[in-house]
């Protein structure tokens, strides 16, 4: 690849700094000298500290600092070393993932972005009914809840799952832990176990069923009205201008809308509800999964439900009506047949073949879980306890291990739940252990 002196960053320090140059994965380098090319030493073979290695990191100093220089490098990466942002590409560092944005810190063509995103939020707001304004006068104070937005970049990819882009994306929020009625709302909501997302797949591929998935749009505001808790917001300054309100209005919250502590279990009943007036069976042992049978009693769909993702498979006429039921009664963002794109649902992407055989995989997620970074000095203390830094890594990196076992990868079971038992008294060598881990399963 090529870059040029403007482009190549010096990670950990200046372009002044030579010494926090790290060139041991630069197969060779050029410089411009009169009329010709001299080529380098090979710095794969320059013991570290040597002279020829420091003559290397000053070449590119010089070059840093002259533009008129431009260089070729050639760098052994992988494909999951390179990441691209709104700034430019990443290399060895995996990007955040939808980081909170703070609005006062933007650029001015990117705050008009978020201003848009911020006017179709609202709309979604009142279009669902989910707020009116109100007085304050004679409200107790008590029940008048801050409210604040959420932004973030949210990623956009083409078909075929490769990020091409990103836009705007605001969520208003009401601040929830501060509802008077916390400790008395109903705030359990059920999520679709693994064991029934396979128990769904298998039964699709035994009976030759198409899979789809559906992702409800603005879910929680498509619940039924909640008047009778008289909860109200006082909203932030963006709103109270979009709306022309007074001083003296807030708005009083008739849903269960992002942030109150119960909106998840709301959302959950109104599914439900839906779903069985139009003659879908809720199982009892699994409340998230839902059957159909047809007026011959015989077995022709089944949905389960993760939140505002719907996994949906059948075959028949009557599940082609209730499915079109289905969608009629709620706005779907998203409705992809995964015989024909493969699709995303829970973090493991899913696709269908055309013997209706299902594959699950986290191939991408696997790519994505970053090894912890020691140095050559650091791994050979292996005995020494962990910093406070590596302990918080370890503690990340225990994580994306653990949901990667248990959604697509059983084998990696026993291994993580060893190194979680290590994580209180964690020494280097753990940590060595679970970068081997990392890099293993990455390859099934």
């Amino acid at each position: 690849m090529g870059l040029s002196s403007g482009d190549l960053g010096v990670r950990g320090g200046s372009a002044n700094d030579s010494s926090a140059m790290h060139l041991g994965c630069f197969e060779w380098q050029r410089r411009y000298k009169g009329d010709r090319w001299e080529e380098l030493p090979q710095t794969s073979q320059c013991p570290e500290g040597s002279r020829a290695e420091k003559d290397v990191a000053s070449y590119f100093v010089q070059a840093l600092e002259n533009q008129s220089e431009v260089f070729t490098i050639s760098l052994d990466v992988q494909p999951r070393d390179v990441h691209r942002s709104r700034q430019g590409w990443t290399f060895n560092e995996k990007p955040k993932k939808r980081a909170e944005i703070q609005f006062r810190q933007l650029q001015e063509s990117d705050k008009l972005d978020f201003l848009g995103a911020m006017r179709n939020e609202l709309s979604s707001y009142l279009e669902h009914e989910a707020v009116s304004i109100a007085s304050r006068h004679n409200v107790p104070a008590e029940r008048v809840l801050g409210m604040r937005w959420v932004l973030s970049w949210k990623h956009v990819t083409d078909p075929e799952g490769v990020p091409i882009g990103q836009k705007p994306k605001a969520r208003l929020i009401i601040k929830g832990f501060q509802d008077p009625d916390l400790l008395s709302l109903k705030r359990d909501s059920p999520t679709l176990a693994t064991q029934s997302r396979n128990t769904i797949l298998s039964l699709a591929a035994a009976l030759k069923w198409n899979v789809a998935l559906g992702d409800i749009k603005t879910a929680f505001l498509n619940g039924d009205q909640t008047v009778e808790r008289n909860i109200y917001s006082d909203p932030p300054e963006e709103v109270r201008k979009m709306l022309n309100m007074k001083p003296h209005e807030v708005l009083r919250i008739l849903k269960a809308v992002y942030g109150l502590l119960h909106a998840p279990r709301a959302w959950a009943d109104k599914l439900a509800k839906e779903l069985e007036k139009q003659g879908w069976i809720r199982s009892k042992l699994e409340p998230c999964t839902w059957r159909l049978y047809s007026s011959e009693g015989v077995l022709c769909g089944l949905i389960g439900g993760h939140v505002d993702d719907l996994l949906c498979c059948g075959a028949g006429p009557h599940y082609e009506t209730k499915i079109q039921e289905l969608r009629a009664c709620f706005p779907f963002g998203s409705w992809k047949d995964i015989q024909k794109e493969p699709a995303m649902f829970c973090g493991c992407e899913l696709r269908q073949n055309p013997d209706f055989s299902i594959e699950l995989n986290q191939e991408r997620y696997a790519e994505g879980i970053s090894e912890i970074p020691l140095s050559r000095d650091r791994k050979n203390q292996a005995q020494e306890p962990v910093t406070e830094s590596e302990r918080k890594q370890l503690r990340t990196a225990l994580g994306s291990l653990s949901w990667r076992a248990t959604q697509s990868a059983p084998w990696l079971c026993a291994s993580v739940s060893y190194l979680q038992g290590c994580f209180k008294d964690a020494i280097v060598e753990d940590v060595i252990q679970i970068n081997k881990l990392i890099r293993t399963q990455r390859q099934y």
